[in-house]
């Protein structure tokens, strides 16, 4: 049933696009860590959604804000892990 959803026969690069716009606006409108958290939720809704924010969407992993103090324990340094691996060898922006 899932497969029949509109938003499922949009292409990936449309799909992209829409990811860039939302968060574009989160960050725009909830300052300052904005939508820090939307790229991996965006990854987690379903399997077409997680390869174009992991694969195909470059551009929701340039940004990293992170408080320093939130990576003293294991899962904030495994975030940290994760983000930095989505980036690969794309420039990032750190704050």
């Amino acid at each position: 049933m899932a497969a029949a959803a509109p938003v499922n026969r949009l292409p990936a690069e449309v799909l992209s696009e829409i990811f860039i716009l939302l968060k574009s606006t989160i960050d725009a409108e909830m300052p300052p860590y904005g939508a820090q958290f939307l790229d991996l939720t965006l990854g987690r809704v379903c399997s077409q959604w997680r390869d174009v924010a992991y694969r195909l969407t470059p551009a929701l992993w340039k940004e990293l804000k992170i408080d320093i103090n939130q990576c003293s324990d294991a899962n904030g340094c495994a975030f940290v892990q994760e983000w930095l691996a989505r980036v690969g060898q794309k420039d990032i922006n750190s704050n």
